[in-house]
């Protein structure tokens, strides 16, 4: 098993953290607000949260399995979608 995870910060021949945008966003008023609405029983929120849960889960099942690093990138910007229409 990977356990370094370097399919994430830095692995794809550069030396970026490839996980510095969802880092970023989840520290947003907004990603705060999402779990304050989940946590008070939104089911959009709720929805949401699950849906990330899940496609965060997703990423790091192929990044501890060694996935391609294809896989490991089409995952990353799956959740970089995902997020996308709820950055500032």
């Amino acid at each position: 098993m990977n356990e370094d995870f370097n399919h994430l910060y830095g692995e794809f021949e550069t030396h970026e953290n490839h996980l510095s945008f969802l880092d970023d966003w989840m520290k947003t008023q907004v990603f705060t607000k999402i779990c304050e609405e989940a946590d008070a029983g939104d089911e959009d929120s709720m929805n949401f949260v699950s849906e990330l849960l899940f496609r965060i889960d997703s990423l790091m099942f192929h990044v501890e399995n060694q996935t391609s690093e294809q896989r490991v990138a089409y995952e990353l910007n799956s959740v970089r979608e995902f997020i996308k229409p709820f950055v500032d």
